[in-house]
């Protein structure tokens, strides 16, 4: 394992195994409004490589296309099976009811979708349809530059798995976004994406709709990882609201403990692409 740091948009984690970079099998990338994340894996799916670059602007094309076109990431990148991204606006739609054109009108009457936007439908495990947009010319430029790969909403993996208690509320924070799930009785009841500047929004967030669910807090787990090493104290911070709380985190799969809460993560969303 070592840690390198470029400059201050760019951080890395590179694991001690003896092939290096050439054991990479596969790629996955996270496409957030600010970052840029390439994240290798070898053939049984051990992480070998988080790459983050971070940008000052917001769903900035220069700054995606510079990490699409280095020359130094090309061999890596043809590798990519999936790409998750931040969504804008997300619908979730029973599978029983989904057709595209009818569920694209019921999703502009919940959401006012910008002339500047797309709206993208994946089919998830768990019997539903997610929809959500994203900027038109990002999708554009991904495609032009990665493609024949999944498109996926970060959330995805809140989905992919049987919920593993009765009662438990996913989470993965990302900077100024949560990505939630509650699941009670084992069955999907609730999702949502929220916009937060505080860690107590998110818990408010939780509480209520646990309310309304009828969900006790004592019945509840809350399972909360960080998509970055530095938004692991949001995570210390909400585990002050749940007295059920778990970081989500197995520690065996880097050394380094400040990526293990990201590493945790990205296993789950390698998990989708699969």
């Amino acid at each position: 394992m070592a840690e390198i740091a470029h400059n201050h948009i760019n951080k890395a984690y590179i694991a001690d195994n003896k092939g290096g970079l050439n054991d990479i099998t596969r790629v996955i990338c996270i496409v957030l409004p600010n970052s840029f994340t390439i994240c290798g894996f070898d053939d049984k799916s051990h992480l070998i490589l988080i790459d983050q670059f971070e940008s000052e602007q917001q769903w900035s094309l220069d700054f995606y296309k510079s990490k699409l076109v280095n020359r130094s990431w090309e061999s890596l990148l043809r590798k990519t099976i999936a790409i998750f991204i931040d969504t804008q606006k997300e619908l979730l739609v029973p599978k029983a009811l989904y057709s595209e054109s009818e569920s694209e009108k019921w999703f502009k009457k919940v959401h006012f979708v910008e002339v500047d936007e797309r709206i993208e439908s994946v089919q998830l495990k768990d019997k539903a349809w997610y929809m959500f947009t994203l900027p038109a010319d990002v999708r554009s430029l991904l495609e032009d530059h990665i493609q024949k790969v999944k498109l996926l909403p970060i959330a995805a993996y809140q989905f992919h798995k049987q919920a593993k208690a009765n009662n438990i509320v996913e989470c993965c924070v990302s900077p100024g976004r949560a990505y939630i799930t509650l699941y009670k009785d084992k069955m999907l009841h609730w999702h949502r994406v929220i916009n937060y500047e505080r860690a107590e929004e998110i818990a408010c967030e939780v509480k209520l709709v646990c309310r309304d669910q009828n969900v006790m807090e004592d019945e509840l787990i809350f399972e909360c990882v960080a998509i970055a090493p530095e938004l692991s104290s949001v995570v210390a911070e909400l585990s002050e609201y749940f007295p059920r709380f778990e970081d989500g985190i197995d520690r065996n799969i880097v050394k380094d403990n400040s990526w293990a809460g990201t590493a945790y993560l990205l296993q789950q969303l390698n998990s989708c692409a699969l």
